[in-house]
């Protein structure tokens, strides 16, 4: 059955290799239309009308998404106290005193929080969050849309960020890190346009400072932002000015990795034991695409699929491999324990530091294959809709039924978009630092989110890279051809 699994994978991925150069062309002939089209910016008009269309469309067409549990990292930004899964209200009690923020859009609600304090609220309005997310996303699109010098990617940028604000929308009514992500991202874009044209890094500084400090996950994304900084300006390292802001986006990435030691424990367990517990016990040959199908199945089978993995169990008699940390838990982690169920508790948790894990991945060349094999085969046909955190409340709305038809369908083949965009990049503009950079990025997401957080919501914890996917389209074409001045 797996391997039938694996085959009807492995027909698509050749199926989809095979038409690459039709893609190509087809691609082609699209974007020198759009170039033909919009050679000069697009009329202010014409763009305001355009882009408060896609907002009335995702303002009507979506719901508000369900908490995972993890509403509470950026309620507690907003003096509301959110500790149990739960739908987005549009508006929360006040409960406790706001904490300092730990993430960007942690700030961002915490900016919101004071002036709803200062003028007499008793509770927070979530729809001015809405409003703030699109109102960043817009005016980073906004401005970009009007540069000058972009006749070739202005329809192209208009296509993608129209796209992926549409398919992605979702995540603006909801508390997830992952909506900063979307709303930075036309800045990103921005920044490098001021870099090329202007000789101005300020705006890309700023970007990518919020950017990786978004959610710990852009740590993986540090060395491609400051990657994509020196590829378009090679002057980085020379001028004084830029090598700080280089040095400033670092910090920040540093920070918002200091920030995550509170959830070391959850991602300890998950790390090894549904990580490494799922790759020995062939998770890419399950009849599942998403989390819930395959907790689902791994516990409907728990006893047969632990037979594969027994052979690295840590402790046969209380055999864990495969189970996460929700819903199994520890719940003696949080509690008062004694000296010796406290050192119990630790070597359980030690397993899956990531001095362990890599220990044990090059202690067992065999399993390291098996580990990364399993990894790719999940993030190239997995269905990246989670549809188990969106309820879809305005689904009977005809544009709910329509976005939500749109956004399931991309997602649902998003996996092999992600690496049919790596392998365009390879082809177009070759240079050995851009290989680089599409390579690690490609590569090296689906094994950072594994790295993560195990298997568990591996989904969602994509999300953020797929965010990402018009940056990494574009900076090709943004390479600065001489040093420019200090600023």
């Amino acid at each position: 059955m797996g391997w039938m699994l694996n085959k009807s994978v492995a027909s698509k991925v050749v199926s989809v290799t095979l038409s690459m150069p039709i893609l190509l062309a087809r691609l082609k002939n699209i974007f020198s239309v759009m170039a033909r089209t919009w050679k000069n910016p697009i009329g202010p008009g014409w763009v305001s009308a355009y882009l408060l269309f896609l907002f009335v469309l995702v303002a009507v067409g979506y719901g508000p998404m369900v908490s995972n549990g993890d509403y509470w990292r950026t309620a507690q930004n907003m003096g509301v106290n959110l500790d149990h899964p739960a739908i987005l209200a549009d508006y929360y009690q006040f409960n406790t005193l706001a904490t300092l923020p730990k993430s960007t859009l942690g700030i961002l609600v915490a900016l919101l929080y004071w002036p709803q304090r200062w003028l007499g609220f008793h509770g927070y309005h979530t729809v001015l969050l809405f409003y703030a997310l699109n109102a960043i996303f817009f005016c980073g699109l906004y401005r970009l849309l009007q540069a000058k010098d972009t006749d070739r990617l202005r329809g192209p940028m208009l296509l993608m960020f129209s796209a992926l604000y549409l398919v992605f929308g979702f995540y603006f009514k909801s508390l997830y890190e992952e909506s900063m992500v979307l709303a930075l991202s036309p800045w990103m874009n921005l920044g490098l346009y001021r870099i090329k044209y202007q000789g101005n890094s300020k705006v890309f500084t700023l970007a990518s400072v919020l950017l990786v400090f978004a959610k710990v996950q852009m740590i993986f994304v540090l060395p491609v932002v400051i990657a994509i900084f020196y590829y378009c300006d090679a002057s980085v390292f020379v001028c004084k000015s830029k090598r700080f802001s280089c040095e400033v986006i670092i910090l920040a990435g540093m920070a918002a990795f200091h920030f995550s030691g509170i959830y070391a424990q959850i991602n300890d367990y998950d790390r090894f034991y549904n990580g490494m517990g799922w790759s020995l016990q062939k998770v890419s040959t399950w009849p599942a695409r998403n989390t819930p199908d395959r907790l689902r199945y791994f516990y409907q089978h728990q006893t047969q699929l632990q037979l594969r993995s027994k052979t690295f169990e840590p402790d046969p008699v209380d055999p864990r491999l495969g189970t996460s940390f929700f819903p199994t838990e520890l719940p003696q982690v949080r509690g008062k324990l004694d000296d010796r169920h406290k050192a119990a508790i630790l070597k359980i948790l030690f397993r899956g530091r990531m001095v362990a894990l890599c220990g044990f991945l090059i202690a067992h060349p065999g399993v390291a294959i098996q580990y990364f094999k399993n990894i790719y085969w999940v993030a190239l046909d997995s269905d990246y809709a989670v549809r188990y955190l969106r309820p879809q409340i305005a689904i009977h709305v005809p544009i709910g039924v329509m976005l939500a038809g749109l956004s399931n369908g991309v997602l649902y083949w998003a996996g092999y978009v992600f690496y049919c965009t790596g392998m365009v990049l390879l082809v177009v503009k070759p240079n050995g630092l851009k290989w680089m950079v599409i390579g690690y990025f490609f590569l090296g997401a689906p094994v950072f989110a594994v790295l993560g957080d195990g298997f568990y919501e591996f989904e969602k914890h994509m999300h953020v890279y797929l965010m990402l996917i018009p940056l990494l389209l574009s900076f090709p074409f943004y390479k600065v051809r001489c040093a420019s001045a200090p600023l």
